[in-house]
This record gives structure tokens, sequence and C-alpha cells, in this order.
């Protein structure tokens, strides 16, 4: 393929490889020029697999059953066995098999065991007594295929013989897991519930609580005079980024957070009477109404005032003196309520709202072009220790964490704080692998950085092991950003009485300590990338965010990581190294180079251009290169396309740097 370029540029290559259409970038955001390699794999052993139906699947020889002496899976969970309503799965087969917290195999969460044993309770906050006597559990019901309407009439089957009151009850069919989640359940019913057809694993949830115990400066987003380089400084504030904020509801008429130019003063005004409102959907996925969580038309409030400071370090606008600015104050805000107002909650509202948000990656919201879609969501919350002896947390194979993994593929960045516990604990959200999890530090309220230290509070490293063989995975924080003595938008405490009219928040502001803080502080960071670079993919995003951190600490695994650290992660991040990184300077502070992103296998070597040479205007340039043979996942490769992207960076009027990008088709070669 001849690539014709118009202009002079660095040259540089990503090398790009994947099968059935996924791609992975090898070298991050610095380089000028994008060589895209797309291996299309014919023979299905080797790729990607699609079928007409669920009856074409072969679970071979994994359809066995396991059982206890008082419970067992069933052993029909082979393609013959799914109702003809069933749906493909949307999760990779087996994956329950290294689920962390059932140590016995039997499909049947130790949590819930302990239990059904009668040597602990259930810890959920909407238990009830159920018939048996026994407080009543929530969970999510995992399926070897996508359970359709028969399989959840059979679930509801078993639960009303066990005496389940379905009205006021969790009953929710996951779109991006394959799962049902719901709540009230009746102890009693575990064995039957788990010898259903289709029913490999009964999970218990994770009840959820917030993570709370000068920022945007310190992290080198902000100009000052010790950092005066930034993005603010170059014109880029997270404008046209969509987040959102999945925590107790936020407060959007708050001054900081209801448009971008702060010219309303009636907070009383709703956001579709701004000319320019930061509001653009919201959803309660706490809300037993389909109709709060639906098309993004309800606008939840903030009954703890968690989600509005968290907000505000995200995306506020600052006060009347424009200080306590968020991170990327020109960013949109999705306003997602999965934490009710009294602390804790099951995570079937999480699951609910992270499912929300996947399906809502690329809508149209009716708003303006620019806000589109949802492009990083934020979540400072995780699980409570478990009563009964040390709490590692989880493995990454939990729902929770499995939704955040599909929502990261359907294009969100999704970033998660690590927990309050001061000890080596990772938990929900931030446990999945995709996650960016974030700890604290404690910045002592000055822009120097050589004084900031992990917060006493910040859990660390690292995860539980899910033995996949990835070392990368159980490296969690993966960053770490301030998060002590945060200030950030009020919201509005309840009114207590049952008349008058609700309180508003106005232009208040408060401090608050976590990492829960921390974490939106990344979000925001994430969309300063994207404004900056709105092709690049959640894991480029990632990458950028560590491989540009400040490194802090001893590495803490250095057989596998000479960087990683089990306190720090990466390092500190660090705004002004992420712009240089971007704009085409070196991305790292210490000449780390960085890993290979997921799946960095190179199936093609570019012999040429050679790496980092410059391309001139009016030039021709051929690219070729090599199939490397030795890898055994190329056997079955029988075409290769390619697709080149030239860019070249210009000054803009005001002096914003402004990328400039230039794309050819896919073309088979």
């Amino acid at each position: 393929m001849i690539g014709f370029f118009e202009r002079m540029g660095k040259l540089g290559l990503y090398g790009v490889c994947g099968s059935g259409g996924t791609r992975m970038q090898q070298k991050g955001a610095r380089r000028a020029l994008l060589l895209s390699v797309l291996i299309i794999i014919m023979d299905a052993s080797a790729g990607a697999t699609s079928f007409e139906n669920i009856s074409e699947i072969d679970f071979g020889d994994n359809a066995g059953a396991s059982c206890d002496e008082s419970w067992c899976r069933s052993d029909k969970i082979s393609h013959s066995d799914a109702p003809s309503d069933a749906g493909l799965p949307v999760e990779t087969y087996g994956w329950w098999e290294s689920y962390g917290r059932d140590s016995d195999a039997d499909g049947m969460d130790d949590r819930l065991e302990r239990i059904l044993n009668g040597e602990s309770e259930s810890i959920s906050p909407t238990a009830i007594i159920g018939p048996d006597g026994k407080k009543t559990v929530a969970i999510v019901v995992d399926y070897a295929w996508h359970p359709g309407a028969t399989d959840a009439e059979s679930l509801r089957g078993v639960l009303i013989k066990h005496g389940w009151l379905e009205e006021g009850s969790w009953f929710f069919q996951m779109d991006i897991l394959d799962s049902i989640v719901l709540d009230r359940v009746p102890v009693s019913s575990l064995p039957d519930i788990l010898s259903l057809p289709g029913v490999i694993l009964i999970e218990q949830q994770n009840v959820l609580e917030p993570y709370l115990e000068t920022a945007t400066y310190a992290s080198k987003v902000r100009s000052s005079p010790i950092y005066p380089d930034s993005f603010w400084s170059s014109g880029y504030m997270g404008d046209g980024v969509v987040i959102a904020i999945l925590d107790t509801g936020v407060d959007n008429e708050h001054y900081g957070l209801d448009d971008f130019s702060d010219a309303n003063t009636d907070n009383t005004n709703e956001p579709g009477d701004l000319a320019d409102p930061k509001w653009i959907a919201g959803c309660d996925a706490t809300s037993s109404q389909q109709t709060d969580c639906s098309d993004g038309n309800f606008d939840p409030d903030d009954g703890d005032g968690h989600g509005t400071h968290v907000a505000g370090i995200a995306l506020g606008t600052g006060d009347s003196e424009r200080e306590h600015i968020g991170y990327s104050p020109g960013s949109y805000l999705v306003d997602v309520k999965v934490l009710n107002d009294i602390g804790t909650t099951n995570s079937a509202a999480t699951l609910k709202g992270i499912n929300w948000v996947a399906n809502n990656a690329d809508t149209d919201w009716g708003n303006n072009e620019s806000s589109r879609g949802i492009d990083v969501m934020s979540m400072s919350f995780g699980s409570i220790s478990n009563p009964g002896g040390d709490d590692q947390g989880d493995d990454g194979q939990n729902a929770d964490a499995r939704a955040v993994n599909q929502a990261v593929e359907a294009g969100i960045v999704a970033v998660a704080a690590i927990g309050n516990d001061g000890s080596n604990r990772v938990t929900s959200v931030g446990a999945a692998d995709k996650a960016i999890t974030v700890g604290a530090i404690d910045e002592d309220d000055s822009i120097e950085r050589g004084d900031d230290e992990i917060a006493s509070y910040s859990n660390y490293g690292p995860r539980v092991s899910d033995d996949d063989g990835d070392s990368e995975d159980e490296h969690k924080p993966d960053v770490v950003a301030p998060g002590s003595g945060i200030i950030s938008a009020e919201y509005a405490a309840p009114n207590p009485l049952p008349v008058g009219d609700e309180n508003l928040a106005d232009d208040g502001y408060t401090d608050k300590s976590g990492t829960s803080m921390a974490c939106p502080a990344v979000a925001g960071m994430a969309a300063l990338i994207l404004s900056y670079d709105d092709t690049l993919t959640p894991g480029d995003v990632k990458n950028i965010i560590k491989i540009t951190s400040e490194q802090r600490g001893s590495a803490s695994d250095p057989s596998n990581s000479d960087r990683w650290n089990n306190q720090y992660g990466y390092g500190i991040v660090d705004g002004e190294q992420i712009y240089n990184c971007l704009i085409g300077g070196e991305c790292t502070q210490d000449g780390w180079e960085p890993p290979d992103i997921e799946g960095g296998t190179e199936w093609i070597h570019i012999e040429s251009p050679i790496l980092d040479n410059w391309v001139v205007q009016g030039r021709n340039y051929s690219f070729s290169g090599i199939l490397n043979k030795s890898d055994i996942g190329t056997v079955s490769i029988e075409d290769v396309e390619i697709k080149t992207s030239y860019s070249y960076k210009k000054e803009k009027p005001g002096g914003q740097i402004e990328l400039i990008r230039k794309d050819s088709n896919w073309t088979r070669v």
C-alpha cells in the first residue's frame, strides 16, 4: 500500500493486531503517524467465533456437575439444555472457574455457604426475615448462556415456592452480563436456584459504601508558578467530553455544576432552562421505578453529599472567585445514582447503573453533537468488609468488576477508588482488570510534590490473583492522586420536615478526604486527555496515565515490574507529563519503557518505514512488513488489512496547540 502525505510530520509506528475486529496499540499516544494492521482470522479455532443461535455452541467437557452434601449445580449447562429464548452468552464461557470466592468450585459463593451452614448471617441492607427464619440475602445468579424469559420465569417459580415477596424486591436482568440480580431471597431457596438449568454460580452481592475519610495545581493540570505548562494553559479543559458520576446523586443546581459560563444565578432553574447546561442526562439506579433509569431524562438528587463533592472535583467550574475548580471544567455531567442516601447499598444498584452507562456509550442526548454518549465514568465506592476474619477483597471475577470490564469494552474509561481501610484490600469495581484503580496521597496543602506521601487510609495492593497468568491485573492501585482535605461543591441537606420546599444547593464548598476524592481527579484527567485526542481508546488512556506518572517507592513485584509499588501503583498522576506525551514529547520521566498493552504479541513486524523517521510533503511512502510465523496465533491468518493515520501539530490563535489527524480507509494487502 502507498501512503501519500500532504505535510511534514514525525513518523511513528504502532503495531496493531487483532481478531474479530479487535485492535491493540503497542506504544501509546505520543507518535505522529499511526499504522494500524488488522489481521483477519478465518479459522474459528484461532479467533472469535459467531453463532446463529445458542444450540451451535459446544460446551464440551465443562458441563459436569459439582455437588455438595446439601446442594448441587445442575449438569444442564450444555447447548442442548438452553431454552429456545435464551441468548448467546455475552461473557467468555468458563470465566466462573477462576471465581475467587468459590473455593470449592461447587457454584455457591463461599459467603453464602457460611450463611447456609449457620456460620454467619446476611449483611444485605435490604434484608428481611424470610419464611425460614433467617435474614434474606441479595444475590447475583450467573448463567452459562444469556438468560431469557424462560430462565427468568423458572427462577421466579423457585423463589415464590420458598416464600419470596416479589413486590418491592429487586429482579433485574443484566444486558452486559449473563446474570440476573435480585434481593430479599430466602436462604432456603439457594440450593434449588443452583440446581436450575444453566445456573453456574450464585454470587453474594457486595454491600457498597462511599469511600470517605489545591489538588489541580499539584496534579499539574492547572498552571502555577512552579508548574507553568499544563492542559489548561494550552486551552484544553475537557471540552466536549462526557463524564458519568456513579455515586449518591448530584445536586447539579449548585452554581459550580449547573452551567459552563456561570451566568446562572437562579438555582431553581432546571437544566433545560439554561443556555449552556452541564447536566445532560441522569439515571436513578437505586429506584424501583423503571422510568427513573431509562431514557436519561430523570435528574437524581443527592441526599448524602458525597456525589456532589465528587462531581465538583471531576468537572466543577468553581466558585465566584474561580477557586476550587475541578480537573475538567469543560466536561458535561451524566448523573447516575447508584448509592442511596443512608450509606450502604447492595451492588444491584451499581450493576444496574453500570449496565445503563454501557448501553448509553453512544447515545445522542439531543443536546448537541459534542455531548454525545458517555466517555468516562467515575466510581468512588467499594464493598464493606465481610464479617468473620481477614477480607482481602475480590479477584476481579465478581459481577461488579465484570460489568466494569464490559463498559470499558463499550468504549468508556472506567476510574475507581481503591478504598479507605488502610489495608491490603481491593474490592468491587476497583478490582476490575480494565479499571484505572486510584489510591490517595496527602499533598500537604501545597503545590510542591516533594512532600506528597501516601495517605494512611489508602488501601494498597496487590489485588487477589485470578490465576490467569497475567500479573499486571493484580497491580492495584494503578496510580495515586490527591485525596486529603479536598475542597469541592457542597450539597443541600434534605429538608427533614414533611412540609415546605426542598433545600437547594448554591455556591457552598466543603472539604472531604478519601480515595473517593482521588478517583474523580483521575476521571477528570482522563477527560482532559480525550479533549485533546478523542480517538484514543480506554486502554490508551489508562496506559498514558500510568506511564507518565511520577514514580514513588521501590518496586514491590520486581520479577514482573521494575516500577509498580503496592502503595503508589505506577506513581503520582502528572498532568504536565501527560500533556508533553500527547504533543510528542517524552512520555516517561525516568526512561522507563511501558509494557505492551494487553494482548500485545506482535504478529506483524513493520520493516519500512523506520520508526521515528520524518515524512515530507509531496513524497510517496510504501509500507512493508513480515508476518511473525513463529507465533502459533498466525497460523490461520488469510488476510491482512492496513490503515494509516497522519498527524501533525498546529498552533492556533490564542496559543492552543491543535492535533490535526488524517485517516485512510482500511485496505486489504
